[in-house]
């Protein structure tokens, strides 16, 4: 027998719901993370509603027989949305058989029309683009029930991949986007509805009246509802009857303290929670910490329930009860094997410890909040802990500075490299429909000489990027120091609500400039569809845990403006089913969304191959879940994490159809800020990789290296590799730094090893003793025009003129000398060349190339070879300064190509603009793919 249940795992249905007649809809659940959203538009709608997960065991030949009376029947099927492709079974699962035997009306939402359609004999493809979270206008071409009351144009929100391009001959095609996309259809003769939009989506419009229409059809379909059957509802989780009172003590706050500063007088051992304006001081005095869901589940079981009545006329501004962090792996075990990384976290996935007493300040007023014991020791005790705590409030001295020095150098685990080669998986996964949304993330790592001042660490955090959600944590050696901007989950006179982030813009002093970030997020669709899915992710896990229909979106895509960001907000509310535990409310929606992507199940699998290590606290939640049931938690983000002399700062981001891979790696840097900004360090922007004579494997750091050699790579695509890397064998060969085989390993495993996304300036280098290296390096912007100052070489001061690499400190050095982009090197000689770039002249229609000893250039080289072809007449001249005045200049490398020289010692220089663009676009066709293993 099928258990009726408002959830798959068992929650309950609503307190004191009626029994009686109403439709009795099965809902298949393919894995989505919408589901949640379309049960609650049913409930609303007053239908009975089960869901089956699309492996759960059913027999549809029996229980979706029209003409059954049996009490396991249904009136009516909904096929809910997922990942994957109708061609294979295993995403479809049992949705295939519902089809095939289903007696009674059907509606399939985008996964579930598209299987209609390819069980039929239609064609499932890609469609033009992926699209998820957009929004779209969608017309009504065909009359039909299920459009009743609803306009014949309106707009809907899409998540799909896939789409029907074929539509078989049994259906018809009853509603189409402007683009001629086909999306609705109906069976012409089973009682089949089929929508590819979302309905539930909180962006659609009239979704609640098309999940009605389709009630109304079904109910029309069956000609006596059976009702609603009789089942048994979970037992409750009762509290002892026995009540424990709570003692307040209130005072002023005093002035000059900060919480912080109470923190440490305490013992500096513990939670200090600073929600929203409300700080909370939960010092931790020894004993077993909870480090599983089950035990905070067990734990407020079997606590006695609180009276929470006013105390000599005073209300507790917050309780005590369990405070520590669930980290991003706390609820794995309801997620299966699939969704576990390869490297498990250095540290628990939970932390939690009950505290008996606390501290709370908020606007001025000072509360110590105790339960009070049931004995005459236990009363004596609480008053010497009220006196000792006063005491040491009021000798509380402030935190001192944090010393950045104990933070070693910054490195960031996935390389910039490698999180572009995984934003390129995604999107490839999201063109196949596996996900929508990916929270793809990495961190930045150190390690820590000496103690680390934890204390000292948050109030320095915070100053630099003040957020309404902070807390610090110091607990058996794990020091968490969080300046948080998102509330996770929040639990408050029976309100269950959520407040998911995404969309960031950075801030910037020039008034202008930050508005105009600030408009951009607003107005941005790329953002908007991030958080658009993110706020329908978080209504599907309230709509387990919240009395059906009462789930809500408060804020939808507001922007919030802090410290370091602006950042796009939303808020989601329900009202909570009562006989729900903070904990059942923790599992249906752990982790949060806004770290995981859509659909929740199928995007951690992803999440975890990808990544390959376990989060740890990273992503998790920071907070505290009182002995009343009342429960307030962060998102652990903006967190720095110690543990074992290693601190961790996770970041991440949406990756979504639209994202840009450079953009996601910019966005990395931005949310870095914080973290930066506390340790004194710039972002680690480069990777550095050490030829072992095999492979390249990760370095640290090198001394300054001998020889060097740069190139553009777009993409994947370079011009003039093999010239590059000829030049730098010459070089190594003519300086002996290493052997001419162990030159060519070294080369080849670089081009096995260069990216295929993104836009990179790798630098070879190359040092004595036959150690050689790559550098990824994100490629600076390209520059247009350069202006120049001639600077006059000292005899001797360039010894290597035509090698690459043993000068380099030398023109770096005359480089940062000029105020101007770059420096002309002239000598008696004459002119030479720039620190950074070859020198080209046009003379009379003429191109000239200098003529004086100085380094190869390949990108001269192809620029000479261009203007052959194109008739111009080439040569090689020797010219002094002089010769200069006047006449139209390019400087030309890997990096910027050609760069017209627009004023050569403060005056300006011709430029034939024509020219100069068809020269550019004939050299960028230069470009040619990487081809090899990669």
């Amino acid at each position: 027998m099928i258990t009726p249940a408002w959830d798959a795992r068992g929650r309950r249905k609503a307190s004191g719901e009626p029994e009686g007649t109403a439709l009795r809809v099965l809902v298949i659940d393919n894995y989505d993370s919408f589901t949640y959203n379309i049960v609650d538009y049913l409930a609303r709608c007053g239908a009975e509603v089960t869901v089956m997960r699309n492996d759960a065991p059913l027999d549809p030949s029996r229980v979706l027989k029209q003409s059954s009376a049996s009490p396991d029947t249904f009136d009516a099927v909904v096929i809910s949305p997922g990942p994957g492709s109708p061609t294979i079974p295993s995403d479809l699962g049992i949705s295939a058989a519902v089809l095939e035997h289903a007696e009674v009306p059907v509606l399939g939402i985008c996964l579930g029309m598209q299987a209609m359609a390819y069980v039929e004999g239609g064609k499932v493809d890609k469609a033009p683009e992926p699209v998820h979270g957009r929004e779209d206008a969608i017309c009504v071409t065909s009359e039909d029930p299920l459009w009743e009351g609803i306009a014949d144009s309106f707009t809907v929100v899409r998540y799909h991949s896939l789409m029907v391009t074929e539509v078989p001959r049994c259906m018809r095609v009853t509603a189409r986007n402007a683009e001629g996309l086909v999306m609705a259809l109906e069976h012409k003769t089973k009682p089949w509805w089929g929508v590819q939009f979302h309905p539930e989506s909180i962006g659609s419009e009239h979704g609640e009246q098309l999940i009605g229409n389709f009630l109304a059809i079904a109910a029309q379909h069956t000609q006596e509802p059976r009702g609603r059957r009789a089942h048994t509802q979970g037992q409750e989780n009762l509290r002892v009857a026995q009540t424990q009172s709570v003692a307040v003590y209130e005072l002023a706050a005093p002035e000059g303290v900060e919480p912080v500063d109470i923190f440490v007088a305490l013992g500096g051992q513990g939670a200090l929670m600073e929600f929203e304006g409300k700080s909370i001081i939960a010092p931790y005095t020894g004993g077993e910490t909870i480090s599983g869901l089950e035990d905070i589940a067990q734990s407020m079981d079997s606590y006695p329930q609180v009276s929470i009545e006013p105390n000599n006329g005073v209300t507790p501004l917050a309780l005590p009860g369990w405070f520590g962090y669930l980290g991003y792996e706390a609820n794995h075990s309801d997620f299966g094997s699939q969704a576990q990384a390869q490297v498990p976290a250095s540290g628990e996935s939970i932390k939690m410890f009950f505290a008996e007493r606390i501290v709370v300040i908020e606007q001025g007023r000072m509360q110590l909040v105790a339960l009070v014991p049931q004995h005459d020791a236990g009363v004596r005790a609480l008053v010497e802990w009220r006196n000792a705590v006063m005491t040491r409030i009021r000798a509380a001295a402030p935190v001192g500075k944090f010393d950045s020095a104990a933070v070693g150098r910054l490195h960031v685990r996935e390389s910039r490299r490698k999180y572009l080669q995984s934003i390129a998986k995604i999107h490839d996964l999201i063109g196949q429909g596996s996900t929508y949304e990916v929270c793809l993330t990495t961190q930045l790592e150190a390690e820590i000489d000496g103690d680390f001042d934890a204390p000292a660490a948050y109030k320095r955090l915070t100053e630099i990027a003040p957020a309404p959600m902070r807390s610090l944590l110091v607990l058996d050696g794990t020091h968490v120091v969080s300046s948080s901007p998102e509330r996770f989950l929040k639990i408050s006179q029976g309100i269950v609500s959520s407040e998911p982030i995404k969309g960031t813009r950075a801030r910037y002093q020039d008034p202008e400039k930050d508005a105009e970030m600030r408009q951009d997020l607003a107005t941005n669709k790329k953002d908007r569809a991030e958080n658009l899915m993110i706020v329908d992710l978080v209504r599907n896990d309230l709509a387990h845990v919240c009395e059906p229909g009462s789930v809500r979106v408060d804020e939808l895509c507001q922007v919030k403006t802090f410290a370091r960001a602006h950042q796009l907000v939303s808020t989601i509310s329900g009202k909570l089913n009562p006989s729900v535990s903070p904990v059942e409310v923790i599992r249906a929606a752990f982790p949060g969304g806004s770290m995981t992507g859509a659909p929740k199940y199928r995007t951690m699998e992803i999440i975890a191959k990808l990544e390959g290590h376990s989060r740890g606290v990273y992503s998790g939640a920071i907070g505290f879940i009182a002995v009343d049931g009342s429960m307030d938690l962060a998102m652990t983000i903006r967190t720095a994490v110690v543990q074992k002399q290693r601190l961790s700062y996770g970041v991440g981001g949406a990756i979504i159809a639209l994202s840009s891979a450079d953009a996601e790696w910019d966005e990395i840097a931005t949310k870095s800020a914080p973290l930066l900004s506390l340790v004194e360090q710039n972002f680690p922007h480069e990777e550095l990789l050490e030829h072992d004579g095999t492979r390249l494997r990760p370095a640290l750091q090198t001394a300054p290296p001998t020889v060097v050699d740069s190139f553009l790579l777009v993409d994947g695509h370079v011009r003039g590799f093999d010239s590059h890397c000829r030049r730098f064998r010459s070089s190594c060969l003519a300086l002996q730094t290493a052997e001419e085989e162990e030159i060519d390993r070294f080369l080849a495993a670089v081009k096995r090893e260069l990216p295929l996304h993104g836009k990179w300036f790798p630098r070879l280098e190359s040092l004595p003793g036959g150690k050689m290296y790559v550098r990824f390096r994100p490629a600076p912007r390209r520059r247009e025009t350069t202006t120049l100052t001639t600077v006059m070489l000292q005899r001797g001061q360039i010894q290597h003129p035509t090698l690459k690499g043993p000068d380099l400190a030398e023109l770096v050095k005359i480089k940062n000398t000029v105020p101007t982009d770059d420096a002309l090197l002239v000598s008696p000689r004459g002119i030479h060349e720039t620190t950074t770039a070859a020198l080209l002249a046009w003379k009379n229609n003429e191109l000239v190339s200098i003529g004086t000893e100085r380094l190869a250039s390949v990108t001269e080289h192809a620029i000479r070879k261009i203007a052959q072809d194109l008739g111009y007449r080439v040569t090689q001249k020797t010219y002094d300064r002089a010769a200069l005045d006047g006449v139209e200049l390019w400087v030309v490398n890997a990096l910027h190509g050609i760069s017209r020289v627009s004023e050569l010692d403060g005056e300006p220089l011709p430029c034939d603009a024509q020219r100069l663009e068809q020269f550019r676009s004939m050299l960028a066709g230069q470009q040619q793919p990487l081809i090899g293993e990669n």
